[in-house]
Parts: C-alpha cells; structure tokens; sequence
C-alpha cells in the first residue's frame, strides 16, 4: 500500500529554523561537562544572552566592517560575561566568552558547517547543512567572523513583535514575493500569514 504524504504540512522552513538553535542548546545543556578544569565557570551565567548578544555583535559588525576579528569577539565577549558575574577574573571571562564563541562556530569539528537530518514531506530524509558564524581569511591575512544569514534569520525570529505588526510586516512582504516571482518563497510566506492571522485572532480575544 502507497501512503500519500499530500495531506501532511509542508514544514521544512520551519524545522530548518528550529535547527539553528540546537547550537545554542547543546550548549546550555552541555554547560558544565565542557569545563570540567573550571568547574562553575557558567554559574550564574545565562548561555542563551551570551550566544544571543554574539550573534548580534557579529550582526552589527557587518555593517561598520568586514567583520570582526577572534580578538574583538573574544573582549566583547568577556565583558558580555562580566556584566554577569563582575566578581569574575578577566582570564576566566575570556575563558566563558571563547566557548561561547567555539560553541556557535562549530569548533569543536574545525569550524565546519553543522549538519542535521531532518524529514522533508515531498523528499523524506534530508540533510541540513549551516552555519551560524563564517570564518573568512582576507587577502591581508587577517581571519575575520561574521554572522551568517541563518544567524540574522535566527535573530529576527526572536524578537518580541506584537501579532498585529508582524501580521501587517508579512503581509507585505507576501505582495513583495508574489510580485518578485518567488513564488516558492511566497507560498511558504503566505502559509505563516495563515497561521499569523489565526495568532492574531487569539490574541484580540485574549486582550
């Protein structure tokens, strides 16, 4: 017997999302065996800010630069963890904030992109490659960071936005698509309008 998969959701872009956090996850969750040297390096230290306000600062750094150097994120990042824990030695600060940063570019495999299996309805298993940081050697030597589309992807779809603006935001971005020929990209849109819209009605019922 064949079993049609038409009825099931389209939800690739969906999982794809909720990939780029696994990252951030496993991170949290992997607090204390990743330094078992330092223990209660992470103590009071909340990871997801931490890999948040890195993401961020790479983000913002692509507008002013190229992108930001190891030294750069690494000073950012000590003091990112400094604002938590002021009682905390440099050294360590730099320590916490250099595995934060290990952990969202993928150190731990030479800085490759992440991979994860994922089911897609009209192609069954697929594999999902992405990165969340890009290193990227210049000409003059320097090694460079950057946050990658998948980061800035991960970042917007954090931000608290009441259902009425995003509702609004989408609906103009579908036109945009549907006028641009993305007809692929529109049809994902326009089934996250769908589910927005339903939000939207919760939401002005619930007030």
């Amino acid at each position: 017997m064949v079993h049609s998969t038409g009825a099931l959701p389209q939800l690739s872009g969906r999982i794809r999302n909720l990939i780029h956090v696994e990252p951030l996850v496993r991170l949290s969750l992997d607090r204390n065996s990743v330094v078992q040297d330092q223990p209660g390096l992470f103590e009071c230290v909340d990871l997801y800010y931490a890999a948040l306000a890195l993401l961020l600062f790479l983000m913002e750094r692509r507008t002013v630069d190229l992108g930001a150097s190891r030294t750069d994120i690494l000073e950012y990042m000590s003091q990112v963890v400094l604002a938590m824990r002021p009682d905390m030695p440099l050294t360590m600060a730099r320590r916490a904030g250099e595995i934060v940063f290990e952990a969202l570019a993928n150190g731990r495999n030479q800085h490759q992109a992440f991979q994860r299996d994922y089911f897609e309805r009209d192609r069954g298993m697929l594999v999902h490659d992405f990165r969340l940081i890009n290193v990227l050697p210049h000409d003059d030597g320097r090694i460079l960071y950057t946050a990658t589309e998948d980061a800035i992807i991960l970042l917007l779809e954090s931000l608290n936005v009441s259902p009425e603006i995003a509702q609004k935001a989408e609906e103009m971005m579908l036109k945009y698509l549907v006028e641009s020929g993305r007809l692929a990209e529109s049809i994902d849109l326009a089934e996250r309008a769908r589910m927005r819209s339903i939000q939207y009605q919760q939401f002005i019922r619930d007030k």
